[in-house]
């Protein structure tokens, strides 16, 4: 099983402006630098959570072995399955139609449930779920991960240097607090 990004969300969940009123920067001397941290800490979020913020498609990758009649999607909120594609016996690449399964997008993670399993090839990766996730545009990301990314932010660029174990300078409590409720469990099948 492997999730690889597809393409990537085309907007942060924050602004540079927000970032900066949050740090108290009135200069645009480190605007750089704070904008990549902004990205830095959606793609840590995202990492903890196991959620894409910003619309934004992925693929899923399994085995043969591993393609289940259910399967789940882990990677939160599904906004949409694009297309589920597998490797039949002649090592010829299909495409599902999509009346031949359904897509779960309520539940968290979303699931999909095939009609039947597809007679594919005996390889890795003979199937491949793409699909695209988030919450859309900034202003439907929940306030409590906008404002873990910018605890993120505001510490990392604080604290710019690598520490030591003697100078152990960890994310702020607040941080776990934040994101708790928002990670995303898994199912056994995927």
């Amino acid at each position: 099983m492997n999730y690889s990004l597809v393409t990537s969300p085309t907007s942060e969940p924050i602004s540079l402006s927000e970032a900066k009123e949050f740090l108290r920067v009135d200069s645009s001397v480190e605007d750089t630098l704070i904008t990549a941290l902004i990205i830095a800490a959606r793609q840590q979020v995202e990492s903890d959570t196991w959620r894409g913020l910003i619309t934004q498609t992925w693929k899923l990758s399994l085995d043969k072995d591993e393609v289940k009649i259910f399967m789940g999607l882990s990677k939160c909120p599904v906004q949409s399955v694009t297309h589920i594609k597998y490797f039949d016996l002649s090592e010829i690449q299909q495409t599902l139609s999509t009346g031949s399964y359904q897509v779960d997008r309520l539940n968290e993670p979303a699931r999909i449930k095939l009609d039947s399993l597809p007679t594919m090839y005996d390889m890795m990766n003979a199937l491949e779920i793409q699909f695209v996730c988030g919450y859309g545009v900034a202003a439907s990301v929940p306030e409590a991960l906008k404002h873990a990314i910018k605890l993120l932010v505001g510490h990392w660029y604080e604290h710019r240097e690598a520490v030591t174990p003697g100078d152990m300078r960890t994310v702020p409590m607040a941080y776990e607090s934040l994101i708790a409720p928002f990670r995303v469990l898994f199912y056994p099948y995927t």
